[in-house]
């Protein structure tokens, strides 16, 4: 039974505070050379009874009624056994962030507060549902996934290389046509099938079936522990599933696919009444708080204290709050209302809470670095449906379901979906055991009147993560953080003048899991192995920029502000805090681990570098399109976009070149007669007056494909007008360069041009491509 504190009311209302101590290290060395520690103590307000804030004692000034709790609070240490190794009762208050401030609790908690039951109430977990959870082996997709592509590639090669194709290319000029063999070919269905699998490509047929295989298993409770929880989810248990694992590569495509296809029946989605508009209470206003460091010690929701460690703390040990001076002792000892942290110390290094699994949390620290890791740029989600999509579609061909005449067909042939890429993603392998162990445990604290022991785990809230771009070595010389943030926070009441609050800029977190259901009241709940992902930009802050609305017009996201707790918050990345990603670049990811009080390791601390993500190379996985060419000039007679034209009778000062000169420079270029000896075309030289300036020789000419353009040779000169060149050019004399003659329109005003398709001796290094 939970003792409380009474208030005013002839039927009072009950608020018991929940008091969680969340050791935050060493700080320094008191005069003496002990090390002083600090510690944050979160308190959680829980109030039942009335629904207004107003009805609860001492909860409209509460910065005024915790001074006088924290007055008579002390620290009490036990070691690995429970046994106590001493109490502080000496505190001072530490400075990094402004105490409480009654005048900030009152401009956005009022006495018409709403109040509701706290959301995991001892009678809402009365009668334990076991729920499920579903999620899929993210890592086991990623391995199939690009495994195919690899075979595939391959295959495809080895169907290119052969030697009577490969004699075919040889032989063939110009661009291949699409309707002759020509030894590029992709893998025969057959083979395709065969790398997807026969139970793959079933279950694209069929999903049902495999769906209801897969519900079968969960519903056995394969996956939790027969000493479990009674509120700890099923979920599916793969590893040493003899079920599970002869059909692994199925089941991981089914359950990707199942963890998508969450469309309940139309019947149900008909009958389901609409859902009330949501209110923010009271204890939800403070749980989001809990995002805000600043404002939770402002708004007198955690407190930060130093002192000196005891001289007998152990190396592992536990420490909860004590008030065994103040009067109300009894009711804030109640049970369940003092967890007691277990906690490692090293002196003069190291004072945090304990985790109970170093291979996941270490030091703080995300151990990314583990097997229970894996760091990736391809987009995991899509490339799973895409699979098995590839998979129908390949056995309709197969099958000859498909029009294999169509020029698509021909150009496509059994070529695998393109895959997409999703910045860098972090995925944990089973992370949904994890996830489900901490919901029945949570579950346990709140149905269980005793004081919980929390280690690490319990305690994180999210990460703060950081990247870097590593060097060959795959060392990292400088750490960015992905987290750092510039926030604007404003007490919005209708009616009233806004009342902004001035909080410094910091760092914001990461949510350590996110599970979503259906309906409020489904059974079944969803959570994703993929930690958290980096495309580029703050993992804190929006984009810059607008949204496109529902009626296809830009629009400024605006955040909703709820009439019940009016606080808005904005935020963008602070400046100059985001390094680049870049293809091309190899990046390693950290993760800070932060607790419920938003602490965390700075990003300067030294930290190991085993606890970072392997070295990755950030690749493009989407096809690349051809370079649009843009010209950077208005086009001449004779150019366009396919063809550039450059005039050889010009000096590099701009000045024409006369016709007597021009035929002197031209006199080593053989085979310029009518009749060229080589293929029989007119490549003579002829004069044309022009509004009668001086004669300047014209050309006719024929070319052959392939043609290209160059730039500068010596003595004359070709402007640089174009940004990409289409293809390499050919080869022709000093100072020269062609166009076909057919695509230049010939008037009495044209310039002279010049057209060759002759050999030349000219090595083909001394040519260079056009450029910006």
């Amino acid at each position: 039974m939970t003792t409380s504190l009474p208030g005013n009311d002839p039927v009072p209302p009950t608020r018991t505070l929940r008091w969680t101590v969340l050791p935050d290290g060493v700080v320094g060395k008191d005069a003496d050379g002990h090390d002083i520690l600090r510690v944050s103590v979160l308190i959680t307000p829980l109030l039942t009874g009335t629904a207004r804030l107003g009805d609860y004692a001492g909860m409209r000034d509460w910065p005024d009624t915790l001074d006088g709790l924290v007055a008579s609070m002390s620290l009490a240490f036990y070691d690995s056994s429970d046994v106590s190794v001493g109490t502080v009762t000496s505190t001072t208050p530490a400075d990094r962030f402004p105490p409480a401030d009654s005048g900030v609790w009152t401009t956005l908690f009022r006495g018409d507060t709403l109040v509701q039951p706290p959301g995991q109430s001892r009678a809402a977990l009365a009668e334990p549902v076991r729920k499920t959870l579903r999620s899929y082996p993210a890592a086991a997709v990623h391995t199939e996934v690009t495994g195919l592509y690899r075979e595939v590639a391959v295959a495809t090669t080895a169907e290119r290389v052969r030697l009577e194709a490969a004699a075919r290319e040889l032989g063939e000029c110009g661009p291949p046509d699409p309707d002759l063999d020509q030894g590029c070919r992709f893998p025969s269905t057959g083979t395709v099938l065969s790398l997807i699998g026969q139970g793959v490509k079933d279950f694209s047929l069929d999903p049902s079936t495999v769906y209801s295989t897969l519900d079968t298993m969960l519903n056995r409770g394969h996956g939790v522990a027969d000493d479990a929880s009674p509120y700890t989810p099923k979920v599916m248990r793969r590893t040493g599933n003899p079920e599970y694992e002869p059909e692994a590569k199925t089941f991981a495509f089914a359950e990707a696919h199942r963890f998508f296809d969450r469309t309940p029946p139309s019947a149900d989605r008909t009958a389901a009444p609409e859902p009330e508009p949501h209110r923010v209470d009271f204890h939800q206003a403070c749980t989001l708080l809990a995002d805000y460091p600043e404002l939770q010690r402002r708004f007198g929701l955690v407190v930060d204290l130093l002192f000196t460690a005891p001289p007998a703390l152990a190396d592992e040990g536990s420490v909860q709050v004590s008030f065994d001076g103040h009067p109300d002792k009894d009711l804030l000892h109640a049970p369940g209302l003092r967890p007691l942290t277990r906690l490692r110390y090293q002196a003069g290094s190291r004072f945090e809470p304990l985790s109970a699994d170093e291979d996941v949390l270490r030091t703080r620290m995300l151990n990314l670095g583990s097997d229970a890791f894996q760091v990736t740029d391809l987009d995991v989600d899509g490339s799973a449906l895409k699979y098995v999509d590839y998979a129908r579609a390949i056995n309709a061909l197969d099958q000859g379901l498909l029009d294999d005449t169509a020029p698509a067909r021909k150009q496509l042939g059994t070529g695998t979906p393109a895959a997409r890429g999703s910045g860098l993603t972090v995925l944990v392998a089973d992370g949904e055991h994890r996830l489900a162990g901490r919901i029945g445990a949570d579950g346990e604290r709140v149905a269980t009147p005793v004081d919980p022991k929390l280690h690490a785990e319990d305690l994180v809230r999210g990460y703060r993560v950081d990247v870097g771009v590593a060097d060959t070595t795959g060392e990292v010389h400088t750490w960015h953080s992905l987290c750092r943030r510039v926030g604007t926070y404003t007490v919005r009441r209708p009616g009233e003048v806004p009342v902004p609050l001035t909080v410094r800029p910091d760092e914001g977190q990461v949510k350590t899991s996110a599970v979503t259901k259906q309906s409020r009241d489904a059974d079944e709940l969803y959570g994703h192995q993929a930690l958290f992902g980096w495309e580029g930009w703050s993992l804190v802050a929006a984009r810059p920029g607008k949204t496109i609305n529902l009626q296809d017009r830009p629009e400024a996201v605006v955040p909703e502000v709820s009439p019940d707790v009016p606080l808005e918050t904005r935020f963008t990345a602070q400046p100059g805090s985001l390094p680049a990603l870049r293809y091309g670049e190899t990046y390693r990811l950290r993760a800070r681990s932060v607790d419920l009080a938003g602490n965390s390791l700075s990003p300067t601390a030294p930290i190991p570098d085993e606890l970072a993500t392997p070295a990755l190379t950030y690749r493009r996985w989407e096809p690349v399109p051809q370079p649009v060419v843009v010209p950077l000039k208005p086009f001449n007679e004779g150019e366009s976009a396919e063809r550039l034209v450059i005039r050889s009778t010009v000096e590099d000062d701009g000045r024409e070149i006369s016709a007597l000169r021009y035929s002197v420079l031209r006199s080593d270029v053989p085979d310029h007669g009518t009749d060229s000896g080589i293929d029989h075309l007119d490549r003579s030289y002829a004069a044309s007056a022009t509004s009668g300036t001086s004669r300047r020789p014209s050309a006719r000419c024929a070319w052959p494909r392939n043609t290209a353009a160059t730039t500068r040779r010596s003595g004359l000169t070709s402007p640089k007008r174009y940004a990409v060149a289409s293809s390499p050019p050919p080869p022709a004399s000093p100072g020269r360069s062609w166009t076909p003659s057919s695509a230049i329109p010939r008037t009495h005003s044209s310039p002279p041009i010049c057209c060759c398709a002759a050999r030349s001796m000219w090595p083909s290094t001394a040519w260079t491509t056009p450029s910006h």
